[in-house]
């Protein structure tokens, strides 16, 4: 009987100790991981402020695959509300954007309601560096008795940040998806007014089938290599050329005008433009 006694006031003993050193513990918790994703920020912002992509990366989403969601007020942006009731890992409770600023901020308030009641909040801070856009992910919750004596058992920084960090590369996986995808369109959607038919020409090859442009001569095409361009007029004072003419045909220098030939007449044929002698009767 005097050992059960003092083995009472011995647990006693203890369970008023672990209750003084709980109690003792900080009051409030905050959890913060960043990373950077290979993304421009409107995208990343996209997948943070609309709830209902929320949960494609939201890592207590894939706990229960079971997890009922509701959603209410817009889909994204101030007011959105996304509801959620689950197994007792994730619990039931409620998310709402309380502050966006685009491409900036994201604020949220939380309401759990299960398996303990409590209020926090969690921010998401965007910057851009260079073309990377870096993203922290800040989680404040202020802790009463019962979440102070769970703290001296289990590292709630820890194992929140674990989550966290599960989370932000679930996020930087599908926001840099989306971004590839949104390049490759870019380079696929032609300019708008541009010849489709330049797309994909080799580098180097002449362009065939455009328009020529206003004004221009459209007998002056892009010939082959060495092939001498015909039917353009010469410039004012460039030196005139010979042409390869057909067989039978005489050959014709035609010097701009204002300039004098220097090449001379052939016999018996006279000049472009010169009169001919009078024939001798």
């Amino acid at each position: 009987m005097h050992m059960a006694k003092k083995l009472l006031i011995g647990l006693i003993g203890l369970v008023a100790a672990f209750c003084i050193y709980a109690s003792i513990q900080p009051g409030e918790l905050k959890v913060s991981r960043e990373t950077k994703i290979n993304a421009p920020v409107d995208i990343v912002f996209g997948q943070v402020v609309d709830t209902r992509l929320y949960d494609a990366w939201n890592p207590w989403a894939k706990i229960d695959p079971n997890m009922k969601k509701t959603y209410e007020g817009p889909g994204a942006g101030v007011g959105a509300i996304s509801r959620w009731d689950g197994n007792n890992q994730v619990g039931k409770g409620s998310l709402m954007i309380s502050e966006a600023v685009p491409n900036q901020l994201v604020k949220m308030k939380l309401d759990f309601e299960k398996p303990i009641k409590n209020t926090a909040t969690t921010d998401f801070s965007f910057r851009t560096e260079g073309n990377m856009t870096s993203v922290t992910w800040t989680f404040n919750a202020t802790h009463g008795f019962v979440e102070k004596a769970i703290g001296v058992f289990m590292n709630m920084n820890k194992m929140m940040g674990d989550s966290f960090e599960q989370g932000l590369a679930q996020l930087k996986s599908i926001a840099e998806a989306k971004a590839a995808q949104a390049a490759a369109a870019a380079v696929a959607t032609p300019t708008p007014g541009a010849d489709p038919t330049l797309l994909n020409q080799p580098t180097g090859a002449p362009l065939h089938g455009t328009a020529p442009q206003p004004g221009a001569n459209p007998s002056v095409a892009t010939p082959p290599a060495g092939a001498p361009l015909h039917g353009t007029p010469p410039h004012p004072g460039a030196t005139p050329t010979l042409t390869t003419p057909p067989p039978g045909a005489n050959a014709k220098v035609v010097p701009p005008p204002g300039v004098k030939s220097s090449v001379p007449p052939t016999h018996n044929a006279p000049s472009h433009g010169a009169p001919r002698p009078a024939q001798k009767k």
